[in-house]
């Protein structure tokens, strides 16, 4: 499983506890991380997407 389903499958559950919680402050709680791991596996796919190679700069030479 990649990181995005993964951070998928956190919402899933955080909304899931969400709906069982008859306290309605810490169902918001849960509404709200639900609401992070949706944004972290929406940025996980974008990066996903990306094809970045780092290469190190050429040292210049000592102008002595």
């Amino acid at each position: 499983m990649d990181s995005a389903q993964q951070y998928l499958a956190n919402a899933a559950e955080c909304l899931a506890m969400a709906k069982e919680m008859t306290d309605p402050q810490k169902s918001l709680v849960l509404l709200d991380m639900a609401s992070c791991w949706l944004k972290l596996a929406g940025q996980a796919e974008k990066n996903s997407r990306l094809d970045l190679v780092y290469e190190t700069p050429r040292q210049r030479p000592n102008a002595t």
